[in-house]
């Protein structure tokens, strides 16, 4: 079972995205045992649930949207919004 993490996000344009994920941060693998066969890794996920303006508060579609970086390289926002929400977990647990 994943946590749910809430962090802001700036598009490139400059829009304010407040967001809304579910964080399963997985676990490595599990040897074996004498009474298990052991139990494979599970990776990491993250669903992001939701990301809405925070200007207009209107829910806006992120799956379609990427950026160009200084380098030239084409980034998908979902996976800018997968490892900010990664980084927002990371922040929880060092708040607790």
């Amino acid at each position: 079972m994943g946590k749910i993490v809430y962090f802001d996000y700036e598009l490139p344009d400059g829009t304010e995205l407040s967001c809304e994920a579910e964080v399963s941060p997985g676990r490595p693998e599990q040897g074996p045992t004498y009474d298990s066969g052991g139990e494979p890794a599970e990776a990491p996920e993250v669903e992001i649930i939701s990301t809405i303006d925070s200007d207009s508060r209107e829910s806006i579609d992120t799956s379609d949207l990427t950026y160009e970086t200084w380098g030239g390289r084409i980034v998908s926002v979902d996976d800018d919004l997968r490892e900010a929400a990664f980084e927002a977990l990371a922040e929880q647990q060092e708040d607790i």
